[in-house]
């Protein structure tokens, strides 16, 4: 989910990060096609590794903040407010959920040190002045290392 500032222009997009079941892929391409939120979708033909793929939907979206979200995630109705209203103040780069919940659910947002990768927001200054997320780190200490460097 793409944010302008004034959160007035909003893009959700999708990255299915390669899906070898066929089926899988057609409910995929089935449920972007009559999605009126979905504004933008890729379907990539390999799976390049999750942070490969936030990279290609940070770079997909045009906004100053940026959601990524994990598609197992579940959001509360006011997360994506909490998720956004630190960046009010211009030097917060980075704004993560407020902790590990039961079943990937969260409306908690707040600042901190590291985030989960399963959800959180980025400045797209921050992103391109870190140049964003480093495949070296991944799987198990991608975010933080991002954090430590938009720190």
């Amino acid at each position: 989910i793409a944010l302008s500032s004034s959160i007035v222009h909003e893009t959700v997009l999708v990255i299915n990060n390669y899906d070898n079941d066929p089926k899988k892929t057609k409910e995929m391409t089935e449920f972007a096609s009559r999605s009126p939120h979905l504004t933008r979708w890729a379907a990539l033909s390999q799976n390049i590794g999750v942070v490969r793929a936030w990279n290609v939907g940070v770079n997909m979206c045009e906004g100053d903040i940026v959601i990524v979200l994990n598609g197992d995630c579940v959001l509360g109705p006011d997360a994506v407010q909490k998720l956004v209203e630190p960046f009010s103040n211009p030097f917060i780069g980075v704004v993560g959920v407020g902790g590990l919940k039961e079943g990937r659910k969260t409306s908690s947002a707040g600042l901190c040190e590291s985030i989960h990768g399963y959800c959180f927001a980025v400045r797209r200054q921050a992103y391109n002045e870190t140049g964003g997320f480093d495949n070296a780190f991944s799987p198990l200490a991608d975010e933080t290392e991002f954090c430590a460097r938009a720190w």
